[in-house]
């Protein structure tokens, strides 16, 4: 009986030893699996240029590069007018633009000052001010033909 026992330690023991080294073994891991290929639009501009050996440079640019230290992205520029490429970014066809123009953009705004009177707390005076926000936004739409 005395016998029996050791037998069974020492299968115990060694099936110890296999399970810790079947969990002790490296497991390949491809970082290639987790890399994400992000399609930009790239369009000359005084901002972002392309030399003449091809190398792109720029605020943007340099940006993206920054962000891909972190995300591991690649970077696929597509070239392309401003607008051709704004078009590819409304369907799909690309992820983002490297420049948005400005004079694109519709910002509407909203000012309330602190009065007292009306006012019991900051948050009153926000909410009119969001609420003079919002009406500027709808005149602007209803202006530009959009409302």
């Amino acid at each position: 009986m005395h016998k029996g026992r050791n037998v069974v330690r020492l299968v115990f023991v060694w099936l110890m030893i296999a399970v810790v080294a079947v969990f002790s073994m490296p497991v390949p891991v491809s970082a290639e699996k987790s890399k994400k290929t992000v399609r930009v639009g790239w369009h000359e501009s005084p901002h972002f240029i392309t030399d003449q050996y091809g190398r792109k440079t720029g605020y943007s640019y340099e940006y993206q590069r920054k962000v891909a230290a972190y995300t591991g992205w690649d970077y696929q520029y597509v070239n392309g007018t401003w607008s051709d490429l704004m078009e590819m970014l409304k369907k799909g066809e690309i992820n983002l633009s490297a420049e948005n123009k400005w004079d694109e953009i519709d910002i509407a705004y909203g000012l309330a000052i602190y009065d007292s009177d009306i006012d019991d707390y900051l948050t009153d005076t926000v909410n009119r001010a969001d609420k003079i926000m919002y009406d500027n936004k709808a005149k602007a739409k209803t202006k530009a033909g959009n409302g």
